[in-house]
């Protein structure tokens, strides 16, 4: 018997071609949705598309515009705290300004504008201005189409005064270095409290002045600072700090505003190792002297706080380191 043949399906003539199937399909009832999705496709990509143009075409006609070349640019400080606020510091907006360097060159439609300002007064390294070191933090910079640039910063607040030498400069909280040398001869309180006798010489404006003996002085200072006799306090002593004149001698030594007046502070914050009243019964005692006589050191030469926490002592031998 012949082999048999294989029987191939062939489509006949009249059968319609796939894609008119498909289109025939896409054009029934069923698939009004289908339809309708993609038409709203179309569309938003088409005006999306269109969007897109438009603001390039609108960016680049507005940078031929030649009413903002023209525009005036000046700085404004946003949020200024209020001591920098007195006529004093004015040199310090100065100074900022002077290191942003604004020119006849610079545009309200430049993008790198901005950043280019916050980058210079975050400065860390070597500054151009001694001012920048007053800057914490540059929080933004903002440039408006009015010309009007917005600067906002975290700014160091002057918590203390340190004296070296001929010489006493302002610090902050965490003992930062800030612009400014004063002659010593100068001095005299109320200004803020001097912290005096510490060992390590002043650093560059804007870096951090070592030595535990300083962060014990500015530490004391926050203390006292919350008292309501903080005005009665001139300076705080460190030159002894840890005993390292004498061991028989108080570690710190306060001066008030009265000359010649010394209170006997004792050993350091946190280190009386249970031989010394602790930091809290000297503020209190110092607080009941205060609110008794009206003065910590109740008009005599010295006070000794350091022990017992309901009795002072007014009477005994002069410390040299206390009395400078």
């Amino acid at each position: 018997m012949p082999a048999a043949k294989k029987k191939r399906n062939k489509k006949k003539a009249s059968d319609p071609p796939a894609a008119f199937e498909i289109v025939a399909r896409l054009a029934s009832e069923d698939y009004r949705p289908v339809r309708r999705a993609a038409l709203v496709a179309l569309l938003v990509s088409a005006v999306g598309a269109g969007c897109i143009w438009g603001l390039y075409s609108l960016r680049s006609h507005v940078h031929r515009l030649t009413h903002f070349e023209r525009v005036e640019l000046w700085i404004d400080w946003e949020d200024v705290p209020p001591f920098l606020q007195a006529d004093s510091y004015d040199s310090v907006f100065r100074g900022l300004e002077s290191a942003i360097a604004l020119t006849a060159n610079d545009r309200v439609l430049d993008d790198s504008l901005a950043q280019r300002i916050a980058s210079t007064l975050s400065q860390t390294g070597p500054r151009s201005v001694d001012e920048i070191a007053w800057i914490k933090k540059v929080n933004r910079v903002i440039v408006r189409p009015n010309g009007r640039i917005s600067v906002n910063c975290t700014f160091r607040y002057p918590r203390a005064f340190v004296s070296w030498g001929e010489y006493f400069y302002r610090v902050d909280d965490e003992g930062i270095r800030l612009p400014g040398q004063y002659r010593v001869s100068q001095w005299s309180p109320p200004v803020g409290i001097l912290i005096r006798g510490v060992e390590a010489p002043e650093p560059v404006v804007g870096h951090y002045w070592p030595g535990e003996d300083l962060q014990t002085g500015l530490e004391l200072t926050r203390m006292l600072l919350r008292q309501p006799y903080r005005d009665q306090v001139a300076s705080i002593n460190v030159e002894n700090y840890q005993g390292r004149i004498t061991q028989t001698q108080p570690h710190l030594v306060i001066a008030t505003d009265r000359p010649g007046s010394r209170i006997w502070w004792g050993r350091a914050p946190h280190e009386e190792m249970g031989v010394e009243n602790s930091a809290g019964q000297k503020l209190a005692l110092l607080r009941r002297l205060y609110d008794h006589y009206g003065r910590i050191d109740i008009n005599r030469p010295f006070v000794d706080i350091r022990s017992f926490s309901d009795s002072i002592q007014t009477a005994g031998p002069n410390y040299a380191a206390g009395t400078h």
